[in-house]
């Protein structure tokens, strides 16, 4: 994990998961994004180092660092982009009773079939269905999808999403 702690900070910590289709990106190359919200919010980030790949080893890392970080007694959030939304909300599935906040910017959370007849000004759909097979290998989407289930905290703290028309 990469810290940022800002001048005046207060004692909001969010941890941070960065996006990158689950096969590239790193809180370095996130540094960026993590500095601006660490001045912004004047909290502390922890930016998480997630194993890229195939599907399980960052999930289990994600919930392990939040778990880990929610024994202090504290005030904390989730944060992600992209895939890295993806792993902000599993954790606030696993435990938003003890978050603030669970914050997707761009999550990537349906790693279904995408039709090639729609378009986004990031990514082609080409590419993010070869992402999405290269991440699931034989794990179903809908087996990936863990956001509906009925004993799901997410729905115990505030869910806050931003995202465009134009995305797949």
């Amino acid at each position: 994990c990469e810290r940022t702690i800002p001048v005046g900070h207060t004692s909001l910590t969010i941890i941070y998961f960065h996006g990158g289709g689950f096969q590239f990106g790193s809180p370095k190359g996130h540094r960026n994004i993590t500095t601006r919200l660490a001045m912004k919010t004047k909290a502390q980030i922890v930016s998480v180092d997630y194993t890229l790949g195939s599907y399980g080893p960052a999930e289990r890392e994600a919930a392990k660092v939040c778990e880990k970080l929610l024994e202090a007694n504290g005030r904390y959030m989730v944060a992600g982009d992209s895939a890295g939304g993806n792993l902000a909300l599993h954790c606030g599935h696993l435990y938003g009773d003890k978050l603030e906040a669970v914050i997707g910017i761009s999550p990537w959370v349906d790693l279904g079939k995408h039709s090639p007849t729609k378009s986004d000004p990031l990514i082609s759909s080409l590419a993010l269905n070869a992402a999405a097979f290269r991440y699931l290998g034989s794990t179903s989407p809908t087996k990936a999808s863990k956001y509906n289930c009925e004993d799901s905290k997410l729905l115990e703290t505030q869910l806050i999403c931003h995202y465009c028309d134009d995305e797949i």
